[in-house]
């Protein structure tokens, strides 16, 4: 029997969702026992680590990170860190910025300290690589315990709603496209645009009615609001650098079980599928493309789905956990 203790680093937000709080739990093993020690306190010493034979931390940062790593190898116990983002890469823009450099010798310990690390993406894996040569890609996925595959969303015909979705960490990448943005809401007056997560002054003063906004929401409450809008097109800007080519496509797995066609940035390697709209450096003439085809909007969403039911699942992606944990 393996005894993994895990720590994820949030209680409600995306991360631990798709890392540790969210897919540990599922790990079905009679060889395997899970215990989460999160607390509210936040303190951690050796009591909370006795008994294990693995810990998985979720993206360790800080000085407190690498210490309580080298106190569960003092220990005996092997050390799993987990990235979901590439935090060697982290542009000056990012609301995180500033926190990580200031931290930055201290991840580079936790990575050099671990025994192993799992990354969501292999730009991230190539990326740490130079720090450690123990490094799986365990990518996210749409998680059938939660959200079962029958209960997938259909394509709507009914509606004409084009949804954004994201906290302020994107806001940059918003900003970058944005007159291209305003100008396709001010354009196509018969749709809807739905922003979930962020709210953009820039929108507000440049454009008419047609768009509408949902405040900052619980995860459970993010993923029930998103399922029920059922948009016709999801759209996800991102800017082309370092850090956002690390980046999962959980936006992708989000929006197809809503029922959506997805359009995002094909340069981006999460981002290349055959039935992801490339957003072609103008997010304008990629919805002009698309918008009123809704027979091949639909075929995109289902396209999507299979490419989801062969490789994002997480009832296969914990296959993986498991195979790591066991080895």
């Amino acid at each position: 029997m393996k005894n993994v203790f895990y720590l994820g680093m949030s209680e409600d937000d995306a991360v631990p969702f798709y890392r540790t709080n969210g897919v540990l739990p599922f790990i079905k093993s009679n060889d395997i026992s899970i215990k989460n020690i999160f607390n509210h306190y936040r303190t951690y010493g050796w009591e909370n680590l006795i008994g294990a034979d693995i810990f998985i931390i979720q993206r360790p940062y800080h000085e407190h990170h690498s210490n309580l790593i080298r106190l569960a190898k003092d220990m005996g116990i092997k050390v799993i860190c987990d990235y979901d983002d590439d935090l060697l890469n982290i542009p000056t823009h990012n609301p995180s910025y500033n926190i990580n450099m200031l931290n930055r010798y201290s991840v580079i310990d936790c990575m050099t300290l671990a025994d192993e690390i799992w990354t969501s993406t292999s730009s991230i894996k190539k990326q740490y690589s130079r720090l450690n040569d123990n490094i799986h890609v365990i990518p996210n996925a749409h998680n059938d315990f939660i959200f079962p595959l029958d209960k997938k969303k259909s394509f709507n015909h009914k509606t004409k709603i084009a949804v954004y979705r994201g906290g302020a960490s994107h806001d940059y990448d918003m900003y970058s496209c944005m007159d291209d943005i305003i100008s396709t809401i001010n354009k196509n007056l018969d749709w809807q645009f739905r922003f979930q997560g962020s709210r953009f002054n820039a929108i507000e003063i440049n454009t008419k009615d047609n768009h509408t906004y949902t405040d900052p929401l619980t995860l459970m409450q993010f993923f029930k609001s998103y399922y029920e809008l059922n948009a016709n097109i999801a759209f996800y800007p991102l800017a082309i650098n370092a850090f956002n080519n690390g980046k999962s496509n959980i936006s992708f797995l989000e929006a197809t079980y809503a029922g959506s066609a997805f359009i995002g940035n094909k340069s981006l390697e999460e981002f290349n599928l055959p039935s992801i709209i490339d957003i072609n450096k103008s997010f304008e003439k990629s919805f002009d493309l698309v918008k009123y085809d809704f027979a091949n909007l639909e075929k995109l969403n289902e396209k999507s789905w299979d490419w989801i039911l062969k490789n994002r699942l997480l009832s296969d992606i914990n296959k993986l956990r498991r195979e790591r944990i066991l080895a």
